[in-house]
């Protein structure tokens, strides 16, 4: 007698690669990306969740290890930060001098290696502060407000296109001494 139903693939295709799943969602791998690799659909990676709080255990803290990462990234790249770089070069005439950042750190056969530390700083990206505060506070700079601004920028560029050149010289002079159009 055969049973109804489909057969369960967990303990086949899943169970047996808990701790590959975890390291996959510490990678930042996606349900769609886990269930190709397993060899079985989303809609059962799904119900496998519900059914096998193991394979939840595997996926959850892993998922969220890598967003938090993702997360500090983005937020160095929003604030902007300060790095050091590293560069080592070979030198043929060891008697050569160096400025105070660099530093002979080895001699072999009448060569040098040179290190150089140089202190690096990256700005913070426009577009990251854009999106993070549109995330955080979206009811002051969520996308109805930069689809408003973007209104009234475009009514200000025909406006800007209507004047005359000299309207446009005695706008830029009023703006120039501080004066309000």
């Amino acid at each position: 007698m055969s049973k109804a139903g489909r057969h369960n693939k967990y303990h086949t295709h899943v169970e047996p690669y808990l701790n590959v799943i975890a390291a996959w969602c510490r990678n930042g791998a996606t349900d769609m990306f886990i269930s190709e690799k397993l060899g079985v659909s989303v809609t059962s990676l799904n119900a496998y969740k519900k059914q096998f709080p193991e394979l939840l255990k595997s996926l959850l803290p892993n998922k969220e290890f890598a967003d938090l990462e993702v997360e500090n990234a983005f937020h160095r790249i929003a604030t902007g930060y300060t790095f050091e770089e590293v560069k080592e070069s070979i030198i043929a005439n060891a008697a050569q001098t160096f400025d105070v950042k660099e530093e002979v750190t080895s001699k072999v056969g009448g060569q040098s290696k040179r290190t150089t530390i140089t202190k690096k700083h990256v700005k913070p990206d426009f577009r990251a502060i854009r999106a993070w505060l549109a995330s955080r506070q979206p009811e002051k700079w969520g996308k109805d407000v930069q689809n408003r601004e973007n209104v009234a920028d475009e009514q200000l560029a025909a406006l800007y296109d209507a004047m005359t050149p000299e309207e446009r010289k005695e706008l830029f002079r009023e703006l120039r001494e501080g004066n309000q159009p």
